[in-house]
């Protein structure tokens, strides 16, 4: 008759064990939907009342620099002087905000889930923060070392976008648009592209173990440097730079190498010969090895 209170008492630990981390699990997404608003909130701030990535002739900000050159300096320097100035205020105060704007990112992405990060990713996308804009060379927000691994981007349009340096190993891109986009020294390691667009993106260096470019058209995409076990079965690389590649362990069935340039440093796997449709450029390799 003792057994009975035994296996109740038991079933109550593991009854309530069950409960906690479900309170838990739930305090945790809260927690993640928090952040990720508040994220939403301050950027918007930045670049609505402060002209974080808007700045531009035109802009109110432009009256702002005007009135503090004329009161630092009391109207004392020639129009030429004072126009270097403002560009040098402006230029500086453009930086302290996409530094802001970078670190606000850096530290909510750390805190989210990988469809979370999707979101944040989209935002800053349609933001036009992470897209190199006329007559500059680089983005607003600068994605190197970012936190995106795992990151839910399926069917997601990001053409044009820079990545460059960020992490997203093992995140889920399949169907993803990344056409023209700059994916220099990006960690895609278990990375899913099934089906995406990479149709003339840059991957120079990319780290690719265990990525899965199934179906993936990367039509003039350049892949110099990149290194990994990758799956390019039935993709497009027609026309795709690989000069430099590491292929040596990747999946390359029924492949497309139309019109593909390669030279003595690209690696391809055992036993495959590159296509006649391909061409090698360069001079052959005689180094003493």
């Amino acid at each position: 008759m003792a057994i009975i209170p035994v296996v109740i008492a038991i079933g109550a630990f593991l009854l309530n064990r069950a409960q906690r981390r479900n309170d838990l699990a739930i305090e945790n997404l809260r927690d993640q939907e928090g952040a990720l608003q508040s994220y939403i909130d301050r950027m918007t701030e930045l670049m609505l009342e402060h002209g974080l990535g808007k700045l531009k002739p035109g802009h109110e900000i432009e009256q702002y620099l005007d009135r503090m050159t004329k009161l630092l300096f009391e109207g004392e320097l020639d129009q030429s002087r004072e126009a270097s100035l403002r560009d040098e205020l402006w230029s500086g105060l453009s930086g302290k905000l996409a530094a802001i704007g970078r670190i606000l990112t850096m530290t909510t992405l750390r805190r989210l889930d990988g469809g979370r990060k999707g979101i944040l990713l989209q935002f800053l996308y349609e933001a036009e923060l992470i897209v190199v804009k006329e007559n500059t060379l680089a983005p607003p927000i600068i994605l190197r070392d970012a936190d995106l691994t795992k990151a839910d981007l399926s069917e997601a349009f990001l053409s044009g976008a820079d990545l460059t340096g960020a992490d997203l190993s093992e995140a889920i891109l399949t169907g993803a648009d990344l056409s023209n986009a700059t994916l220099t020294d990006v960690n895609l390691a278990g990375a899913r592209l099934i089906g995406a667009c990479l149709r003339g993106s840059d991957l120079f260096s990319a780290k690719l173990p265990g990525t899965c470019l199934k179906k993936a058209d990367l039509f003039g995409a350049k892949l110099q440097g990149i290194m990994g076990r990758a799956d390019l079965r039935q993709a497009d690389l027609r026309d795709a730079d690989l000069r430099g590649a590491d292929l040596g362990k990747a999946r390359l069935r029924r492949t497309k190498l139309a019109g593909a340039i390669y030279n003595d440093k690209t690696v391809w796997p055992k036993h495959f010969t590159p296509p006649p449709e391909a061409t090698r450029v360069g001079p052959p390799n005689t180094h003493c090895t």
